[in-house]
């Protein structure tokens, strides 16, 4: 490790998928425009396996120097480095791993190199990426949030409930949740990985495909879409919380739909594999959490769950603000 072959796969995957054509490193050059070089200049890569040795989980991070030369004319024409993360969330135990944590991460440095404007402008002579990449570089999209909640959640959770849904995942379970009654819902971009398109279960059990409309792997927020009325979304609160605040969480862990659990918050903190500051809260939650929401103590939604951050009986555990959610996904209240 790093491999080779997993790195050419991931390399044509992602690129392909994000509009551009690579033809592999059997074509013959005379086919090709240009040549890109990626060496792996740093990892750290953790996997850990469960005490029962049937689960494991994995997170870490990638740095890739990229280089695209022109064999037209022989010169280098975009030079970056890019960090890809990777956090995957508790599931069967793969005995590779490491292999796994190392592709996901490495899949990432590509999403992002793909994503950055000066490559596809070297590359394409244009800046602008198509929308079929569903990235957080498309036009600001507006969505329309419900009034603030007030009072004490117990008031409201009975309508805040059928807001969360179930999203499977290769991994297991997580959670998204209803922020704009026209069918927009956050969740973690882990998630949905690659895909286009998720099937989410609403409460009672109805089965909903919802689009991936954006999404940003390395701060782990997506934004979906479902074509689905009478939906009533759980009202946003932005700005900082107070320290000892209540907290509610609720997702799926262990499969359990719809759990809610409680804490207060107990700091901010900046953790360093992406420079995002999270709201860390004295909170219970699991694998089934992530994407899932965090709600203050009248039930409006002030965060995200965070994955691969549970910390377990230690009762530590980060989520994602809100507004950093929104503003990586270039979205905006009101619209």
């Amino acid at each position: 490790m790093p491999d080779a072959v997993i790195s050419n796969m991931e390399f044509e995957r992602v690129m392909n998928a994000a509009g551009y054509t690579v033809r592999g490193r059997e074509a013959p050059q005379s086919q090709a425009r240009y040549l890109v070089l990626g060496t792996v200049t740093s990892m750290d890569l953790n996997y850990c396996i469960g005490a029962n040795s049937s689960t494991g989980e994995g997170v870490g991070s990638v740095t890739v120097g990229w280089t695209v030369v022109s064999l037209s004319s022989g010169l280098t024409v975009y030079e970056n480095t890019v960090l890809g993360v990777v956090r995957l969330a508790s599931g069967n135990h793969s005995r590779d791993g490491m292999r796994e944590v190392f592709a996901v991460a490495y899949r990432d440095a590509v999403r992002r190199l793909a994503r950055d404007g000066n490559f596809r402008k070297a590359t394409t002579g244009v800046a602008t990426p198509p929308s079929a990449t569903g990235t957080n570089e498309e036009e600001p999209l507006g969505i329309k949030s419900a009034p603030r909640l007030a009072g004490g959640i117990t008031a409201h959770i009975k309508s805040i409930l059928p807001s969360v849904v179930e999203i499977k995942h290769p991994h297991g379970s997580g959670a998204a949740f209803v922020v704009d009654a026209r069918g927009y819902l956050l969740t973690n971009a882990h998630i949905v990985g690659d895909a286009t398109s998720v099937n989410v279960r609403f409460q009672g059990g109805e089965l909903v495909e919802a689009s991936v409309l954006r999404r940003d792997p390395l701060h782990d927020v997506a934004l979906l879409k479902v074509e689905r009325t009478g939906l009533r979304p759980i009202p946003i609160r932005t700005g900082r919380l107070k320290l000892t605040e209540k907290a509610y969480a609720i997702g799926n862990p262990q499969g359990l739909p719809q759990t809610i659990t409680d804490g207060v918050v107990s700091a901010y903190r900046e953790l360093p594999e992406n420079g995002q500051e999270y709201i860390q809260v004295a909170i219970i939650i699991g694998a089934g959490n992530s994407g899932g929401p965090l709600l203050d103590a009248s039930g409006n939604v002030v965060g995200i769950a965070a994955s691969g951050r549970a910390g377990g009986a230690l009762r530590v555990n980060f989520f994602v603000p809100i507004e950093q959610a929104l503003a990586r996904l270039n979205v905006n209240l009101g619209g």
